[in-house]
């Protein structure tokens, strides 16, 4: 059996811990290396030859960002790496987006680590593995008018423009890290927030919270609220 290499990526430490204990204990499984941003993570995989990627979805700080952006360089980069993905994240338009940039596997937090753990095998051999979370359909769900929608009727480009704004970036750091004009990304925010049927940045970042959508200390700046 080939033993194959995996590289453990999550800003939260309890959640390394636990993916070391189940993934390191697995027949023909080496841990090569942990980190917790993009900048560390892009680094080991120069150095080192990696299988199979366990990632977070929302790591901040890092050089090569985290999420979509993340997703997307890697799948360009490293096209023989599987990547699975292990977040708290519920948004089907996101989720669905994380499979076409790159991700061969996509895991709930709810879900405990030792099943991310026993899915490694599986990836590494380029199947999806059976207890991963479905891809979504692409389809748009409808709400009766003046109906506040939910978090999953966000588009992907909505629900991750919303991701980095409460996580704590500028509308200028969001527009330059997604390629896109101020005016578009700021004209997204204001769709998700009527969706929801949220009028303030403010109240828009307690909800996200709220709901599990962002699990991050970080959030936006006073200053950047409401543009």
């Amino acid at each position: 059996m080939k033993t194959l290499n995996v590289v453990l990526a999550d800003d939260h430490p309890a959640i390394l811990a636990g993916l070391r204990v189940h993934a390191g204990t697995l027949p023909g499984t080496r841990i090569v290396g942990e980190v917790s941003d993009s900048t560390a993570l892009v680094d080991l995989l120069q150095h080192r030859h990696c299988d199979v990627l366990v990632t977070d979805y929302a790591m901040p700080g890092g050089r090569f960002g985290d999420g979509l952006q993340l997703l997307e360089f890697l799948h360009r980069r490293y096209p023989n790496i599987a990547v699975i993905v292990y977040t708290a994240i519920d948004n089907p338009a996101l989720l669905e987006a994380m499979y076409r940039h790159g991700a061969l596997a996509v895991f709930s937090k709810i879900e405990p680590v030792e099943k991310v753990a026993a899915a490694i095998r599986s990836a590494a051999e380029g199947t999806s593995p059976p207890d991963s979370r479905p891809r979504p359909p692409t389809t748009t769900v409808n709400h009766p008018r003046n109906q506040p929608a939910g978090i999953e009727t966000l588009t992907w480009l909505e629900a991750e423009i919303v991701r980095l704004f409460v996580g704590g970036l500028t509308i200028d750091e969001i527009a330059k890290q997604r390629n896109r004009t101020k005016q578009t990304v700021s004209a997204q925010k204001q769709n998700a927030k009527r969706k929801l049927n949220i009028a303030r940045d403010i109240d828009l970042i307690h909800y996200m919270k709220e709901n599990g959508f962002v699990t991050l200390s970080d959030t936006a700046t006073k200053d950047d609220l409401d543009n």
